[in-house]
């Protein structure tokens, strides 16, 4: 056993012994993870706090990872004033067990809310009183759905929160300029960002969203940002952002790959803690191989034969995840393919079903529309009447958001509605 293991073990051990059941008792009475912090005797770091408050709810069945189902036990605690010989008060603790049924639980989401888009779902708590606000964003909500019983506090919170329903990530609407690029990435026009703002002015547009190309730790990729570029252009959007309101809406976004030894380091996550970052555009250009490597290491026999299973694979991996709030050029999974196969019409449904179970709009790619074997009516035809899709430029130039918008017009008339 390490030594730096024993001490944190000693450190939990400690924790528990001074606040642990103050903690899980205020909880269960109620108190919000602020509140309980301010009433506690012992100094205790909020995160430990929150993560005390949250396995305790887990234990107790009030919060569910998995689906409930008719016939399972669950404990609900509550506490009884007693008085012993003496006269003298204190609270027992009273344990009911009840009999779980689906409908007596929320289903919640809150955690892919927040890494989509914290700014907007604080917003959508606004209407929520300071308790409840409190309670829902100092829990550590995972990114998966979870359950949480229909007490009192979570009704009144979700009959809320239903009234603002679908406010979280406001898609771009037809005045708008999606999918705008800048210098960083090295392969778009050496122009200010400033000057995409303008263009989006004259053409009367209230709002454009950027969302260049991400970069990645030790910068592996080449054809966008450098890991010490991202400061600048997240603080550059921001101020542009600031210079323009009420002049027309500047939205900053990442375009991004899925790679799942990426996210195993958290990396997903980091780029969403930041709340200057509205979103992040699911783009994927390349995959990993599983077997080491990248798709871009394999020879064009492979790449031809293979790709777009392994690109499809990817981009319906990064959709299951929830950090990503659009799919961009979900057809560009197939650009090393000469004509439509079973396979290919398998995955793009699989992509389209996962669009809608996810609520995960579509991105139509103007960009795509202007290259070889890079948009597919084939794939648009799978559409299902009640997915989401948006067009976006993807725009590396100034010029190029003209030619696309005309593009567009001629698009729209080729896709189900």
């Amino acid at each position: 056993m390490s030594n730096e293991y024993f001490k944190k073990a000693l450190k939990d051990f400690t924790t528990d012994f001074a606040s642990g059941g103050a903690i899980r008792a205020m909880a269960d009475k109620g108190y919000t993870v602020k509140q309980i912090k301010e009433r506690l005797d012992f100094p205790t770091p909020t995160e430990t706090i929150r993560e005390v408050v949250w396995q305790h709810f887990v234990k107790t069945g009030r919060i569910r990872l998995e689906p409930p189902s008719n016939g399972e036990i669950r404990e609900r605690i509550s506490y009884e004033k007693v008085q012993d010989e003496y006269g003298r008060s204190s609270f027992k603790q009273v344990v009911v067990k009840k009999e779980n049924s689906p409908n007596e639980y929320f289903c919640c989401e809150f955690g892919k809310m927040i890494y989509q888009n914290r700014r907007a779902f604080e917003k959508k708590l606004d209407d929520l009183c300071e308790d409840d606000r409190d309670y829902i964003l100092d829990l550590p909500w995972p990114l998966s759905p979870v359950w949480h019983v229909k007490d009192e506090r979570m009704t009144r919170i979700v009959g809320l929160m239903e009234k603002t329903k679908g406010t979280v990530m406001r898609l771009p609407n037809e005045n708008e300029l999606f999918h705008i690029h800048t210098y960083r990435c090295g392969h778009a026009e050496e122009i200010p960002d400033e000057e995409y703002i303008r263009k989006a002015l004259s053409l009367g547009k209230t709002g454009i969203w950027f969302s260049d190309h991400a970069p990645f730790p030790k910068d592996p990729f080449g054809l966008r940002m450098k890991m010490e570029e991202l400061p600048e252009y997240l603080s550059t959007l921001s101020a542009l952002k600031d210079k323009y309101k009420g002049v027309i809406d500047v939205h900053i976004g990442l375009e991004s790959e899925y790679f799942p030894s990426f996210d195993s380091d958290g990396y997903y996550e980091y780029l969403l803690s930041d709340s200057r970052l509205e979103f992040l555009l699911l783009g994927q250009h390349m995959a990993e191989d599983p077997k080491g490597g990248y798709t871009y290491d394999w020879d064009e026999k492979r790449l031809r034969a293979e790709e777009y299973k392994a690109l499809c694979g990817a981009v319906s991996a990064g959709m299951e995840k929830g950090y990503f709030a659009i799919a961009a050029h979900p057809d560009r999974c197939f650009r090393k393919c000469t004509q439509w196969l079973p396979g290919m019409e398998e995955m793009s449904k699989t992509i389209h079903n996962l669009s809608v179970e996810k609520d995960i709009p579509l991105e139509i790619n103007m960009g795509s529309y202007a290259g070889k074997n890079l948009f597919w009516p084939e794939f648009w035809a799978l559409k299902p009447g009640e997915e989401k899709t948006l067009y976006g430029l993807d725009a590396h130039r100034i010029r190029e958001i003209d030619e696309r918008l005309e593009a567009k017009r001629i698009v729209e008339g080729q896709i189900p509605s």
